[in-house]
């Protein structure tokens, strides 16, 4: 939903898409042609939005109309989402697809509106807001822009990536999964055939941001690009008014998929049971029936921990990442209770600090 706040920086839009249900959308979005709420087989991602493909300006998710336009005083902005590409046929057939489109209006058939910003799948950019950038080799500061002239489909594996878009100033850098892909300095002027380009700025994306009402993720180009929009997959897409960095993005990733590499999380008790092979985490609950000798006794303790890779003996340790958040849950169902003795439930970390606690009043 709109606004939020991260752990790293103040999002000034936010959605995850989470009250999306099929063909109805989340307050404040338009489904343009085919696209659907759907839910993803990665727990990770849950509820996200599946995009129609096959024709031109026809298949896009319509955004609030006034998700960009926060950046006129800070002269930074970042657009982020993930996006899957499992359900968009051939590479060949979207590596001229948009993945972000933003005007004034509804664009018109192969025309170049003012202003645009336009998010294109091959990791290039084109602004026109009080000044035209194209984001050419000449600009980017390897002196080619990556992906766009390789081809390379960075989606090909059909899993989930994370695009980033990042405007600082002048700057301007797209990032594939926390990995600088491309960067350019729009202050430099480069010869495009017989004109020169001399009035090349970022400025009017933050001045003139507010002017970008027309907001569509996942396609919706004015001109006629080879590619219709594209089926693809999105989910968590994000506005800040400030330049994160790629520690700051990487963060977001692990924040978002850091429990993945947790295949199994084993446990050791000390229940003093009389059948050593009683587990009570099985099934996550201690089984009617089970006769498990000293639950009564006080002091009584369970150990559980993160196994980061089940296929390897032992248990192997999982590393938490900065600002990582690791929730932990524990429900504990009391039976009959004949002790007069009030119960208490605790939870401590690994050094034995009390991380939670509460008392069963008998």
């Amino acid at each position: 939903m709109g606004g939020g706040t991260s752990a790293l920086a103040d999002r000034v839009y936010f959605n995850d898409f989470s009250t999306g249900n099929g063909t109805t959308a989340p307050e404040g979005l338009t489904i343009h042609g085919d696209g659907t709420f759907v839910v993803d087989a990665d727990a990770n991602f849950g509820k996200v939005f599946q995009n129609g493909g096959g024709a031109q300006r026809t298949h896009y998710l319509q955004l609030p109309s006034d998700v960009l336009s926060h950046s006129a005083t800070s002269k930074k902005m970042t657009i982020g989402f993930w996006v899957n590409a499992k359900n968009a046929g051939a590479s060949n057939t979207y590596m001229w697809a948009p993945l972000f489109m933003a005007y004034a209006a509804a664009p018109v058939e192969n025309a170049n509106t003012l202003p645009m910003l336009a998010c294109q799948y091959r990791g290039v950019l084109q602004i026109n807001n009080a000044g035209w950038c194209d984001y050419v080799d000449a600009q980017n500061v390897n002196g080619t822009n990556a992906v766009y002239h390789d081809a390379t489909d960075w989606l090909a594996d059909d899993n989930w990536h994370y695009y980033t878009v990042v405007f600082d100033g002048e700057i301007a850098s797209v990032y594939f999964d926390g990995v600088l892909k491309n960067q350019w300095n729009a202050t430099i002027d480069y010869n495009n055939g017989s004109a020169d380009i001399t009035d090349t700025t970022q400025d009017g994306l933050y001045t003139k941001g507010s002017a970008l009402t027309y907001v569509c993720l996942g396609g919706n180009q004015a001109w006629n690009w080879g590619d219709n929009d594209a089926a693809f997959m999105f989910d968590d897409f994000a506005v800040y008014d400030e330049a994160l960095s790629s520690s700051q993005i990487l963060s977001i990733m692990t924040a978002k998929k850091g429990t993945t590499a947790i295949t199994a999380i084993p446990s050791s008790y000390n229940f003093n049971a009389d059948d050593a092979t009683i587990n009570p985490f099985d099934q996550g609950t201690i089984k009617a029936g089970t006769n498990v000798k000293g639950l009564n006794v006080n002091n009584t303790m369970a150990t559980a921990w993160f196994d980061s890779d089940s296929s390897v003996d032992g248990n192997q340790a999982y590393a938490l990442s900065t600002d990582e958040t690791v929730t932990v849950q524990i429900t504990a169902l009391h039976g009959w209770l004949t002790s007069g003795k009030n119960q208490g439930v605790k939870l401590l970390n690994s050094e034995g600090y009390t991380l939670a606690e509460y008392v069963y009043n008998l």
